[in-house]
């Protein structure tokens, strides 16, 4: 049995493989041997979202082909090759419609796509950031709580910068009767921690106290640390931020810490300066000291091995939040990949299909005398079409370009409720093929024909072209549920109590 969908492929970067799906099997197996079935009903999204991807995903396919085959009848490539290229993309989407399941054909579900401008005094992204806390508010007042709604980017940058804005409106309306609570991925990585980063710089001082070095970096971490704890008495922060070196109790305590266990060395050090760890960083240090236990279980424990193993592996660890927790998600799509929402925004719909230029793509010639090179370096580029190369270069672009299709693909079919997307209008210049992808599907009127047994609706019909906005359905208004209140408590500071004074048990 072989599960899996060509259009959600989206890890090449860790050797994901959409054409073992789309054509190896049938090379691997004969005919008689294969029975496959698609499953074309959608149990997640609501109707409006479903007859929206069928046709985008009907449309866009087409289109991205054209762009793809430019250039093909010119290159060096055999005709056989050029007609193995010249649908492949189309190929990759041919089954993508679904239907609607029968407990969502009443529930209608909303589509919105705003396409912005790019204006001198504001690029299109400014503006997508000012719509967002507006976005929000509106989505609460239909019901929406926070964990309800997912906001998916492409990187981590795009992550960082939705992040920022909220935490910005947030800071700026103190009094507003919303909330702009986020869990982002960066936030929940425990080495992104101030804290912790100064416990791992201690843990390396200890381990090295007579490298200035170590001890120089250690006093900069406790410094970053302390500009956060004490960003309300600036007095108390510039007597700590200004000192060559540790004071002579202090140093006296680390030396008797180092004979101390790994694990009660570490815990001593956030003893020694818990006053300086800031509140809203416990949850980090909690983490970082289980963290820490879980290695001391399974391990031989030193300084150097446990530094060597945070380096290469522990850096990634981050804090599990339950999903009950109130808060807005910001994903990258790759984050995303298997998860549903009530609500999804994509505030940065553009990004570009082809992400390739200016990398190397390792060629096997066969053709002589260049075959009696067995692999050779060559800059990807568009050039290549009109070379040995030919064959190589296509091969990359349709991947790069199934690859961020999927992407979209995957970003689409997240929302059960609501999808809003913010998208360049067609005349930003320095547009990238997805947003204009997205302007041509809703210029197409002409999509009256029925996939197995669905019949696609244009886009055209939802489209405003004097508002640039593109909407299927209203704002929707969602249903509570039997939604279980969660009691939250806010954490404090951690208990650490001298090995000394503990209890023994024999």
């Amino acid at each position: 049995l072989i599960v899996g969908d060509v259009k959600q492929s989206i890890y090449r970067f860790r050797n994901s493989d959409w054409t073992l799906l789309d054509e190896q099997v049938r090379f691997d197996f004969a005919a008689n041997e294969i029975a496959e079935e698609t499953l074309d009903v959608n149990w997640r999204s609501h109707r409006n979202i479903v007859e929206f991807n069928n046709t985008f995903f009907t449309i866009v396919p087409a289109l991205l082909q054209q762009v793809y085959n430019q250039g093909l009848e010119e290159s060096t490539l055999s005709q056989e090759q050029r007609d193995m290229f010249a649908t492949k993309i189309m190929g990759a989407y041919a089954k993508s419609v679904q239907k609607v399941a029968p407990r969502f054909q009443s529930k209608a579900g909303h589509v919105r796509v705003e396409f912005l401008p790019d204006e001198e005094d504001k690029s299109w992204k400014e503006e997508a950031m000012l719509r967002l806390p507006p976005l929000m508010e509106r989505l609460q007042e239909n019901g929406y709580e926070l964990r309800d709604i997912a906001i998916l980017v492409r990187t981590r940058k795009e992550g960082m910068e939705v992040a920022e804005t909220l935490l910005e409106y947030k800071e700026a309306h103190p009094d507003s009767r919303y909330s702009y609570d986020i869990i982002s991925e960066d936030a929940l990585i425990v080495s992104n921690s101030s804290a912790v980063r100064f416990m791992i710089s201690m843990v390396q001082y200890v381990n090295r106290p007579e490298d200035p070095v170590v001890q120089q970096f250690a006093l900069m971490a406790h410094t970053v640390m302390c500009r956060k704890a004490h960003v309300n008495d600036v007095r108390e922060f510039v007597l700590k931020s200004h000192t060559d070196s540790f004071p002579d109790e202090t140093l006296t305590e680390i030396q008797r810490l180092s004979h101390r266990s790994f694990y009660e060395m570490v815990e001593g050090i956030y003893r020694l300066f818990k006053s300086d760890v800031p509140d809203s960083e416990q949850i980090f240090v909690q983490a970082f000291l289980d963290i820490i236990t879980d290695f001391v279980e399974g391990e031989s424990v030193d300084a150097d091995r446990f530094l060597k193993w945070w380096r290469e592996t522990g850096v990634r660890n981050k804090i599990a939040t339950p999903d009950s927790q109130n808060a807005i998600r910001i994903l990258t799509i790759h984050k995303s990949k298997g998860l549903g929402f009530k609500a999804v925004i994509i505030p940065f719909g553009d990004w570009d299909v082809d992400q390739m230029n200016g990398s190397i793509v390792w060629c096997r010639p066969d053709k002589k005398p260049f075959d009696k090179l067995h692999l050779v370096p060559v800059n990807y580029s568009k050039e290549l079409n009109k070379t040995h190369f030919a064959n190589e270069y296509y091969h990359e672009k349709l991947h790069a370009y199934i690859d961020n299709l999927n992407a979209l693909y995957v970003a689409f079919t997240r929302a059960k409720e609501e999808l809003i997307i913010f998208t360049p209008h067609n005349d930003v210049k320095r547009t990238k093929p997805i947003s204009s992808l997205i302007w041509e599907s809703m210029q197409v009127s002409e999509v009256n024909e029925i996939q197995d047994e669905v019949e696609l609706r244009s886009l055209s019909e939802g489209f405003d072209a004097d508002e640039s906005v593109f909407e299927w359905g209203s704002w929707w208004q969602t249903s509570s549920g039997n939604r279980s209140l969660v009691e939250e408590k806010a954490m404090s500071r951690i208990p650490s109590v001298l090995p000394d004074n503990r209890i023994h048990l024999r």
